[in-house]
């Protein structure tokens, strides 16, 4: 962690003396990490990984010299640093589906795309998220990735057996990264992280609390050890052994018990 900390610092120092700067694709604990450090610094900064909701993204800063912009000029020099430094590329199934059709219900997911990149050499760090749909998936890359990728000797040409088609892609506006989602919900005593835990899970608080305590639970991807802490709408949970969700809204019952409502992903 040190080591890490310690890129992220020499970001800050290359935007403090007149440089935009940005760093490689950051894991979500890694991305809280790096805006806290960004957030002390004073520089303006973001984090981006190619669409609104991506997990892993980008840590964006800003030159020192941008302090006097308008809130608009700001949001156009971001935005072009984005365009420069993630390339969306889809990686499309067609000529499989083509020569294998009695295969075309044969399930592809994620874990086989990231092998066939990191197998081509690619390291993770410069890989974003990657979004499986049935017809391939959508890869969000650092620049020298996707030209590599795009060139006539790219060494992506399967995933596993299945031949693919490496071509650019236009990321929609509302595009989620096809990410499904089963509705949960549940009632608890309050918007603790025990209580919520409990009711979404269905387990009982005193198991809840053990878990947490264990270390088995996360809030937006840091180790939460503390049964008591507060959760608000817009929080991503997780609990070791029964997945993740993002909690969606909490409402008051009639005998004055927190509902909340999540999607867990799936």
């Amino acid at each position: 962690m040190e080591f890490f900390e310690s890129r992220i610092e020499d970001l800050l120092n290359k935007s403090d003396g007149g440089e935009a700067a940005s760093s490689d694709f950051l894991t979500p604990q890694q991305g809280v990490i790096a805006a806290g450090l960004a957030a002390r610094s004073g520089l303006k900064f973001r984090l981006f990984g190619g669409y609104e909701t991506a997990e892993r993204r980008k840590l964006f800063l800003l030159p020192d010299w941008t302090e006097g912009f308008s809130d608009e000029a700001v949001d156009d020099f971001f935005k072009s640093e984005y365009e420069k430094s993630i390339i969306p590329l889809f990686l499309e199934r067609d000529a499989y589906i083509t020569s294998h059709p009695g295969d075309m219900g044969r399930e592809i997911g994620h874990r086989d795309y990231l092998g066939a990149l990191t197998g081509a050499g690619i390291d993770r760090s410069r890989v974003g998220d990657i979004c499986v749909s049935n017809e391939g998936a959508a890869v969000f890359l650092s620049p020298e990735i996707a030209n590599f990728l795009l060139s006539p000797d790219t060494p992506l040409k399967t995933v596993g057996r299945e031949k693919i088609d490496v071509k650019p892609f236009a990321v929609p506006a509302d595009f989620d990264g096809w990410r499904v989602y089963q509705p949960v919900e549940g009632v608890g005593a309050s918007p603790r992280l025990d209580s919520v835990l409990s009711a979404l899970t269905k387990q009982s608080r005193e198991k809840i609390k053990a878990a947490i305590i264990r270390g088995d639970a996360e809030v937006n991807y840091i180790a939460a050890l503390k049964p008591d802490l507060e959760i608000k709408s817009g929080d991503i949970i997780s609990l070791r052994g029964w997945g993740k969700c993002r909690i969606k809204s909490f409402t008051d019952t009639k005998k004055d018990r927190a509902r909340v409502s999540a999607d867990k992903y799936v």
